[in-house]
C-alpha cells in the first residue's frame, strides 16, 4: 500500500503514514487492493492469450516438416522414378520439432516470468 500524500510505502496494519503522519483510510486500502487485483487479472489474461498465440506457428511448422518428409522421390538406374511413402520418418521429425518448440516456449516463458 502507498500513502496518498507522500507516496511512500505503508504497511497494511498501519493507521498513519510513518513518513508524513497522514491518516490512512480503510477505503483507500480497499481501492488500492482492488486496483492491484485488476492489474493482476489483466496480466494473467494477457499471458494466457499470448501463450496460445505463440503455439499457432507450431501448426504451420509441423505441416511443412510433414510435407517435406512424408514422401521421397526414388529413382533407379533405368530412369524410372516413383514416390516412396516415408510416414515414419515424417512422424519422428515432426515429433522432434514439437519437442524443441515446446522446450523453447517453456524456457522463454520462464525467462519472461523472472523478468516481470
Amino acid at each position: 500500500m502507498v500513502c496518498e500524500k507522500c507516496g511512500n510505502p505503508i504497511k497494511d496494519e498501519d493507521r498513519f503514514c510513518t513518513y508524513c503522519g497522514e491518516p490512512v483510510s480503510k477505503v483507500n486500502q480497499e481501492t488500492q487492493q482492488r486496483n492491484l487485483n485488476l492489474d493482476e487479472k489483466w496480466w494473467t489474461r494477457f499471458s494466457k492469450v499470448l501463450n496460445i498465440t505463440l503455439y499457432i506457428p507450431l501448426l504451420i511448422i509441423i505441416y511443412i516438416v510433414w510435407s517435406l518428409n512424408s514422401t521421397t522421390l526414388v529413382g533407379s538406374l533405368f530412369g524410372e522414378y516413383e514416390y516412396k511413402n516415408t510416414y515414419g520418418k515424417a512422424f519422428w521429425y515432426s515429433f522432434i520439432v514439437v519437442l524443441i518448440y515446446v522446450a523453447i516456449m517453456r524456457i522463454a516463458r520462464k525467462l519472461l516470468n523472472n523478468n516481470f
